[in-house]
């Protein structure tokens, strides 16, 4: 039976095209279910905000309940730092409020990370519109790392955004990289 040590509910932006990662990494006996939540329009602080707000992700996530996961994932990165750090956190404590089930965000996850690996100084590189990257610059110094560079690829979509290629990826990592 899948899920019989664990169900993991994704929250994912519709347009994303990593489905098949999300199922790979799944040890055995943990299954994935995600629920698309849709960014119609142009990728904008204002647009992610607006379906990034508490009582959407709470409606987003009831819609998983069915599965009853064992845990839930905000997997949209600006969705949980363009909020700040203290509105991410907001984000993570009402879900695991309203669901009983324990919740975080990609953000977060971003954070706890670093934090385990003893960073304390990063270049950022991200694909969104320049808008995003001193709310991204700020989330991360309010968690006290220091942004060392920050570069983004300046997509102005969600589809875009999902069809990055490994190769902008790559270019853009070598663009923050640095002693």
């Amino acid at each position: 039976m899948k899920g019989w040590r664990g169900r993991i509910g994704i929250l994912y932006p519709a347009s994303g095209l990593v489905d098949d990662e999300f199922y790979r990494l799944a040890p055995p006996g943990v299954s994935v279910h995600l629920h698309r939540v849709s960014a119609p329009g142009p990728v904008t602080a204002a647009e992610v905000k607006s379906f990034s707000e508490i009582d959407n992700l709470i409606k987003f996530a009831k819609d998983l309940a069915p599965v009853r996961p064992t845990c839930v994932a905000w997997a949209c990165t600006s969705g949980s730092f363009l909020v700040g750090m203290e509105g991410s956190r907001r984000q993570v404590a009402a879900l695991e409020r309203s669901n009983g089930t324990p919740f975080t965000n990609t953000s977060q996850a971003m954070v706890h990370a670093l934090q385990h690996l003893g960073v304390k100084r990063l270049g950022v590189g991200t694909p969104y519109p320049s808008e995003f990257n001193a709310p991204i610059a700020k989330f991360l110094e309010d968690h006290e790392f220091e942004v060392s560079s920050l570069h983004n690829l300046g997509l102005n979509s969600d589809w875009e955004i999902g069809s990055a290629t490994p190769e902008d990826i790559y270019n853009l990592g070598a663009r923050v990289s640095g002693p």
